[in-house]
């Protein structure tokens, strides 16, 4: 009994002890409150499992041929649904904590100020910083979780070695087996496919650079990679879903030009950032000020700097909270109004508001780069121009239209990841205390409303 106290007492001293706390609440989050929502693709999914000559080949043929290239993940799909549920609840918790942990290897190997324990409880709490409607269905629900939570997490572990490596960390190779078959779940969606790709082929050739020296041992990981990525994006089924998709969510979306349907994405990504991310929103920009002003102290700058993060927030709540209250949606509207084509003086001003504060966050990010040139503000960019790089692909596709906020998961966890970097660099000043102890409270604001959610209610539309 004495030893368990001490080994206790130990583990609360160690800096990873908010990550085992964090595991704990996770753990029981998954066990007793997530459950199949047969409202949803669920439901779908479970029809076809019972249907009287379900067979998985004949399932997996047919789902290529005519809906998608995500064999991998419908392959684990039906797998775990047939299983008990509390095997897809234990998988699914492995792989949302695979992500804070992720982070939190991420944040350690940063320089900075910021003292270790303190960057482990931040990005422990990370992912409870996405407003929960939107975190919901990617992350808990059954069938979108092998969609995208976890061919994030395979992204992160398939790309964990090569990150570590440029941040001058060191890597056991006996995990190849492990990052080889992540790497075949990571390309296993068509966002995560081409994010997984490129960042691969970005940190491998950094890598080589760096080190003056082939790394052989990566060839494995891209060529499953590059297979996969093939395979998914060469689907005859993609078309078929597409279209589908379109009749249902967006009829006139055949007929849009190049230009209106990257407005139309564009769009849907301010919507979400000043809607369902508002922390991280908020919490990016004002950290991205902070550093540029670290780097050029001038008194012209900070206020700049004052009336842009000003205008940020005021879209992100005042706007919201107006919009709600005349019952238009808050920032919804603006999709309403653009798929209606019904954008007025008023929407057009908004646009320009939150393309600028978006403009800025890209512009200083690159100013920050070329400041520092090292690993940590390279980091910083890359992952802010795949978050927005990724959230902009999916205007091709009507999908942005018929899935809801799960397709922006994928923006959701790079700006999370752009936001840690930039805390761990920033000094301990009154304004970081106080905008991390905000994120802090609003982590668990957000976390019990999803519990009550989730206990409670059963609501088709979180998603």
């Amino acid at each position: 009994m004495k030893r368990m106290k001490e080994r206790f007492g130990n583990l609360q001293q160690s800096p990873w002890f908010p990550l085992v706390i964090y595991g704990a609440v996770m753990l029981a989050f998954c066990l007793f409150c997530t459950r199949l929502f047969l409202k949803t693709d669920d439901g779908n999914f479970t029809g076809m499992l019972l249907a009287p000559d379900f067979t998985l080949k004949g399932f997996l043929t047919k789902r290529y041929l005519t809906c998608s290239g995500r064999t991998v993940g419908e392959f684990l799909l039906m797998v775990f649904l047939k299983a008990p549920l509390i095997c897809w609840k234990l998988a699914n918790f492995g792989m949302l904590l695979s992500i804070a942990y992720f982070f939190c290897r991420l944040y350690t190997l940063a320089a900075g100020d910021i003292p270790l324990r303190e960057r482990i409880l931040f990005a422990s709490l990370s992912l409870w910083m996405i407003f929960f409607l939107s975190l919901n269905s990617p992350a808990f629900w059954f069938s979108a979780s092998f969609f995208y939570a976890w061919p994030m997490a395979a992204m992160l572990c398939t790309l964990s070695p090569l990150v570590t490596l440029l941040f001058g960390g060191k890597v056991r190779y006996g995990f190849l087996p492990l990052w080889c078959l992540a790497a075949v779940l990571a390309a296993s969606q068509e966002q995560s496919c081409v994010l997984t790709l490129t960042f691969f082929l970005i940190l491998f050739v950094a890598l080589c650079i760096k080190e003056k020296r082939f790394r052989f041992l990566f060839l494995p990981q891209l060529f499953l990679i590059v297979v996969e990525t093939v395979w998914m994006l060469t689907a005859p089924g993609a078309s078929v879903r597409s279209a589908g998709e379109a009749a249902v969510s967006y009829p006139e979306f055949a007929q849009l030009s190049l230009l209106r349907k990257l407005c139309g994405g564009f769009i849907n990504l301010l919507t979400h950032q000043f809607f369902y991310i508002q922390l991280i929103s908020i919490l990016l920009l004002a950290f991205l000020g902070m550093a540029l002003y670290q780097v050029f102290p001038k008194k012209w700058l900070k206020i700049l700097l004052a009336i842009l993060n000003g205008v940020h927030f005021f879209l992100c709540v005042p706007f919201n909270l107006l919009m709600a209250a005349t019952q238009r949606g808050g920032f919804q509207w603006l999709n309403t109004a653009f798929t209606g084509n019904r954008l007025g003086w008023a929407a057009y001003l908004t646009i320009a508001l939150g393309s600028l504060c978006i403009l800025a966050c890209a512009g200083i990010s690159l100013i920050l780069l070329i400041a520092k040139r090292d690993a940590v503000h390279a980091g910083i960019f890359l992952c802010l121009m795949a978050a927005y790089a990724s959230a902009m692909t999916i205007s091709f596709s009507p999908t942005i239209y018929s899935s809801g906020q799960r397709v922006f998961f994928y923006t959701d966890i790079l700006l999370l990841a752009a936001c840690g970097l930039l805390y761990c660099t920033l000094p301990q000043t009154k304004s970081v205390r106080r905008l991390r102890m905000g994120a802090y409270v609003y982590a668990g604001v957000n976390f019990t409303f999803d519990v009550i959610l989730f206990t409670l209610l059963e609501l088709p539309w979180l998603g």
